[in-house]
């Protein structure tokens, strides 16, 4: 969506410069300075919101991101002292699984058909990563 809108918006900069060469009265000219320079404002001011939105959602991504690893990181100290917990297992499957970390989700999957092996819940995660 936004590399359409940065193509038309390259198309018509083009297309309003090039204006002004191809009018052949005086106040066309001027004319076409002014809707140029109104143009370039109009692009301007929306390339910034576009970007200033895209910015924050970056930071509100970061933020969240940060807080989940934190929370990770809490939950494989809390592992290493139980090793069988079940719903301690199944929740670090879970942010492997969201994270992409494929070696440890593995890992946890092998754990947990280990703990558990007829626990439908594990079943059901086993269901949706594949």
């Amino acid at each position: 969506m936004i590399l359409l809108f940065y193509i038309l918006w390259s198309l018509a900069i083009v297309r309003v410069l090039l204006a002004p060469l191809f009018t052949v009265a005086r106040k066309g000219l001027w004319l076409g300075v002014v809707l140029i320079g109104i143009w370039v404002l109009v692009g301007t001011v929306t390339y910034q919101s576009f970007y200033l939105q895209n910015q924050e959602k970056k930071k509100e991504f970061e933020a969240k991101k940060d807080t989940i690893l934190v929370e990770q990181k809490k939950l494989e100290k809390l592992y290493k002292s139980h090793p069988t917990s079940r719903d301690l297992v199944l929740e670090l499957a879970n942010l492997s699984y969201q994270f992409g970390e494929h070696e440890k989700l593995l890992q946890y999957v092998s754990e947990l058909r280990a703990i558990d092996p007829n626990n439908p819940k594990v079943e059901k995660f086993l269901q949706e990563i594949q």
